[in-house]
């Protein structure tokens, strides 16, 4: 006898029927979990929310970078990390209307550095809205 899987729609299963913590990390969508890793270093790459939150660039980028989102949800917060290389960084969607992109803060990419840069979809609609802000990091085991 083979195995059956039933998920939660299969039973009926609301929201509103689970207790309090009974969802653990593990049990959540990759667009809240995943780790991907973006292998090309420059031209247009699709970055797809729905496949992980963590983004990390194989190595620098080679060319100007244009990262093409898909697959977002309205609240969901991604990281890209690991950019460097001097070429311009352009953020895009695939929005059927419009895209917004607003900068949060004062800091520009910085391709001398390493960079890392986080992205919020504060609307999902045909007219998209994006948060983003970039900094630069280094390895540091000891804070201060």
């Amino acid at each position: 006898v083979g195995a059956v899987t039933l998920s939660l729609a299969d039973l009926g299963v609301t929201t509103a029927k689970l207790a309090n913590n009974s969802v653990t990390h593990d049990k959540l969508e990759d667009r809240y979990t995943g780790t991907t890793t973006i292998t090309a270093t420059s031209g247009a790459t699709s970055v797809d929310w729905s496949t992980a939150t963590v983004f990390k660039m194989q190595s620098a980028c080679t060319g100007n970078k244009e990262f093409d989102f898909t697959g977002y949800k309205l609240g969901q917060v991604i990281t890209i990390h690991n950019l460097t290389g001097a070429y311009t960084l352009t953020l895009d969607s695939d929005a059927a209307t419009s895209e917004t992109f607003n900068k949060l803060g004062e800091k520009d990419y910085d391709g001398s550095k390493t960079n890392a840069l986080m992205v919020e979809c504060i609307d999902d609609s045909a007219n998209a809205v994006f948060n983003y802000s970039i900094l630069t990091y280094v390895s540091d085991a000891t804070p201060s």
